[in-house]
């Protein structure tokens, strides 16, 4: 997060001139919520590792196979990495071109629904 900081601020994004509040909004939702998660799960797994019972449920939670089922018919990994780079490119051109933010950003909407929908959907036959 802090290399990503330092390089918008290196290509001289963030300028308050060049963007609106809605991209600096969701600019900062998404940066700040991303970095939320990323401490929430640290201590997610600081527990887990603390108590074997949590960590043998967890695992039994992971390996049930209509979830992993679910998951890879809704896209699985592939569609997993595709929302993360659709995050950074949200987040890094809210900060520097508004018409790639208003395409990235659509793109971003569709595939979550896509995927929702999907998980969804296969849920459902299951």
């Amino acid at each position: 997060m802090l290399a990503y900081m330092i390089f918008v601020g290196e290509t001289g994004g963030g300028d308050s001139r060049k963007i609106t509040s809605i991209e600096d909004n969701i600019s900062r939702l998404i940066f700040f919520g991303g970095l939320g998660y990323v401490i929430y799960r640290l201590n997610y797994n600081k527990k887990l590792l603390r108590n074997q019972k949590l960590m043998i449920l967890q695992r039994l939670k992971e390996n049930d196979e209509r979830k992993q089922f679910s998951h890879a018919k809704s896209g699985g990994i592939v569609v997993d990495i595709l929302l993360i780079a659709l995050l950074f490119t949200v987040c890094t051109s809210a900060l520097l071109h508004l018409p790639a933010f208003g395409t990235a950003l659509a793109i971003l909407i569709f595939t979550i629904m896509l995927k929702v929908f999907a998980y969804f959907i296969y849920n459902k036959l299951i």
